[in-house]
C-alpha cells in the first residue's frame, strides 16, 4: 500500500537523478556477484547462441509458422526488414563458439561466428537495462532476460574487457570497444565513452578473417584458473547446453576440446515418462502478478540403472528455453517453497529418479541458477506435475532390488506412461506369523501403528537391504501416504548391527522405527519440540514392553 499525504499545503515539484555510479560497471561492482567460471562462460555462450546463424531446419520452421500464424508472419517480416532475407542468415554450418583460457597471457577469449553487432546494437548490449528484442529481430527463442548477463559475467572474470564485433550487415567493418575498472572508476558520466570502427576488415583482430561474429577478450583475470577449474566448467557447460549441443549441433570448444552432451544411463526396463504426451499447460509468468498465454510443460522422467545417492547425482534437470537453470532438482513438495520432487522430501530410496523438465513459463532467478519458486507459475507447475510423477515414485521403490520382479507394478506404470490411466496393483497379503527361514528370523515383527496427522501408520515387516556400501545408513524408509504404511529397509552389514549382542537386532529395529516416525513428523511440519517429546514418549512405551 502506498500512503499519499493529504494535500493541505502547497507543493513544489522536484526531480531526482537515479543514474548509478560508473563504478558499478567494474569487477568490484556488478562483477562481484560470485559467478563461477562455468556460470560466467554460460552467460556469454547463451548470448552467442541467441545470435548465431539459423540452421536450415530453423528457417523451414519459421516459414511454416509464417504461413499458418499471424505472429509467425510478423516474425518473418521483422527478420527480412532487419537482415534483407531469411536466406542471408541461414547456414549449413552449426553454431561455432571457441573459448580459450590463457593463464600465460592472463586472458580469456570467447569467439563466435554469429551475425555480429552494429554500433547501436553493441551500445544496447553494454547498457545496464533490460534486454530488448526491438533493437533487432530475434533469430530464435531468446535465453537472455534481464540484459545483465554480458556485463556481470565478463566483469566477474576479469578487470578489463575488450569487444570486437562485425555485423553481417556492414561488410567486414570491425567495431572495437574496451572498458576496464580503471577507466570506469574515474569517470563522472556514462556518456562519451569512446570506441573505434575500422573502414575495412582488421585481420589483426581476434576475429581474424571471419566476415561476421563477435570476440570478447577478458584480461587482468580476477584469479588464475587451473585445469580442474576448466574441467569443472566443461562438465557444467555440457549440462547447461545439452540441447544446443544435441539439437542445434552446436560446436562449442574450450581450449580446443569439443563439448558433448551428457547422457544418463537409464534403466531400459522402465519406459520413460514423456511429459509432452500429457498436455500439461501452465500460464506464463510475466512478473508483477501478470500472466500470459499457457505454455506446455515438456520433458521426460525415468529410472537410472544405478542409484546415485552417494554422489547426489539424481533428481531433475530443469530447463528454460533449452538452457539448464537447475541441475538435480530434488526438493520435495512439502519443502518451503515447494519443489517438483514427487515425494515430501529427498530420499535415498528414490536416488535413481532422473529426468529433463522444461519450464518455459516460469521465471528464473537473476543468475539463472535457480527458479523464482515463489511465482504463481512455479506453484502451479508443482501441483500440475505431482499426480503425473507419483506413479514413477511408486515404481522407483522397487528398483532398489530388481524392477523386473515387480511385474504388477511395472505393468501398471507402463500402462500409465502410455495412456495416463493409473491403477494401483493390489498388495500382496502379509506373510502369516509362524515358522520362517533363518534369515527372516533376524527380522522382528512390526510394532503397533503410530498415529500422525489423524491417520494410523503401520510398519510393514522390515526388509533386508542388498548391495550395502559404506555410504548407506543403518536403515532407510519409504512412507506410502495413500495406504499409510511404512517400509523400513535394514542394512545388516552396518556396524550398528555387526557389533550388536544377542537380541541387539530387535532393539535397533525398534529404534529405527521410532527414528523414522519422528523424522516423518518433522518432514510434515511438526516442531522440533513436538518431535522430541514424541520420541521420548515412544521410547518409554516401546521399550517398557521389553525386548
Amino acid at each position: 500500500m502506498i500512503y499519499i499525504l493529504p494535500q493541505t499545503v502547497a507543493r513544489q515539484e522536484i526531480e531526482f537523478d537515479l543514474t548509478p555510479s560508473t563504478s558499478l560497471m567494474t569487477s568490484t561492482g556488478i562483477g562481484s556477484m560470485n559467478m563461477g567460471l562455468g556460470t560466467a562462460l554460460g552467460e556469454i555462450i547463451a548470448n552467442s547462441l541467441d545470435w548465431e546463424l539459423l540452421s536450415k531446419a530453423e528457417s523451414r520452421t519459421i516459414i511454416e509458422d509464417a504461413a499458418q500464424h499471424e505472429e509467425g508472419q510478423k516474425f518473418l517480416t521483422a527478420i527480412e526488414s532487419e537482415y534483407g532475407s531469411l536466406s542471408s542468415i541461414t547456414s549449413e554450418e552449426p553454431p561455432q563458439i571457441e573459448i580459450e583460457i590463457d593463464n600465460i597471457l592472463d586472458e580469456i577469449r570467447i569467439i563466435d561466428k554469429g551475425v555480429g553487432m552494429n554500433r547501436d546494437e553493441l551500445e544496447t548490449a553494454l547498457q545496464l537495462k533490460r534486454s530488448s528484442d526491438k533493437v533487432r529481430a530475434p533469430l530464435r527463442m531468446r535465453k537472455g532476460q534481464f540484459g545483465m548477463g554480458l556485463k556481470v559475467s565478463t566483469l566477474g572474470l576479469g578487470r578489463s574487457v575488450e569487444i570486437h564485433t562485425r555485423s553481417i550487415k556492414t561488410s567486414g567493418k570491425t567495431i572495437i570497444f574496451r572498458f576496464s575498472d580503471k577507466e570506469m572508476e574515474g569517470r563522472a558520466s556514462w556518456t562519451g565513452i569512446k570506441g573505434y570502427v575500422t573502414d575495412e576488415m582488421e585481420t589483426d583482430s581476434p576475429l581474424g578473417n571471419r566476415p561476421h561474429g563477435t570476440a570478447i577478450v577478458i584480461s587482468e583475470l580476477t584469479r588464475k584458473f587451473s585445469k580442474d577449474d576448466s574441467l569443472d566448467a566443461r562438465e557444467e557447460l555440457c549440462d547447461i547446453f545439452h540441447y544446443a549441443l544435441k539439437i542445434l549441433k552446436a560446436e562449442i570448444r574450450i581450449d580446443g576440446k569439443l563439448l558433448v552432451p551428457t547422457e544418463p544411463d537409464m534403466n531400459s526396463d522402465v519406459p520413460l515418462l514423456k511429459l509432452d504426451d500429457f498436455d500439461l499447460f501452465v500460464r506464463e509468468d510475466l512478473g508483477g502478478g501478470r500472466r500470459g498465454e499457457p505454455i506446455q510443460i515438456r520433458g521426460w522422467a525415468g529410472v537410472m540403472k544405478k542409484t546415485m545417492s552417494g554422489d547426489l547425482q539424481y533428481g531433475f534437470h530443469t530447463f528454460r528455453k533449452n538452457q539448464l537453470i537447475e541441475s538435480h532438482h530434488n526438493d520435495g513438495y512439502r519443502a518451503s517453497p515447494p519443489g517438483l520432487w514427487p515425494y515430501p522430501t529427498p530420499h535415498a530410496e528414490l536416488a535413481r529418479l532422473f529426468g529433463h523438465i522444461h519450464l518455459d513459463m516460469v521465471p528464473p532467478n537473476f543468475h539463472k541458477k535457480g527458479w523464482n519458486n515463489d511465482s504463481p507459475a512455479w506453484l502451479e507447475v508443482v501441483e500440475v506435475l505431482k499426480p503425473v510423477l507419483e506413479p514413477l515414485v511408486k515404481l522407483a521403490r522397487d528398483t532398489t532390488k530388481d524392477v523386473k520382479k515387480s511385474k504388477e507394478l511395472l505393468g501398471a506404470y507402463t500402462r500409465f506412461a502410455k495412456t495416463g490411466e493409473w491403477k494401483i496393483p493390489k498388495k500382496k497379503p502379509r506373510k502369516p506369523a509362524g515358522k520362517s527361514t533363518a534369515k527372516e528370523d533376524k527380522i522382528p515383527e512390526p510394532i503397533t501403528a503410530f498415529n500422525i496427522g489423524g491417520y494410523d501408520y503401520d510398519f510393514l515387516t522390515p526388509e533386508i537391504g542388498q548391495n550395502y556400501d559404506e555410504n548407506k545408513p543403518p536403515w532407510t524408509f519409504i512412507a506410502d501416504h495413500s495406504s499409510h504404511e511404512i517400509q523400513i529397509t535394514l542394512y545388516m552389514e552396518h556396524p550398528l548391527f555387526s557389533y550388536a549382542k544377542r537380541g541387539g537386532e530387535k532393539i535397533l529395529t525398534k529404534m529405527a522405527q521410532i527414528d523414522v516416525f519422528c523424522q516423518m513428523m518433522q518432514d510434515m511440519g511438526h516442531s522440533i519440540a513436538e518431535v522430541q517429546g514424541k520420541r521420548e514418549l515412544l521410547y518409554r512405551e516401546v521399550f517398557g514392553e521389553g525386548v
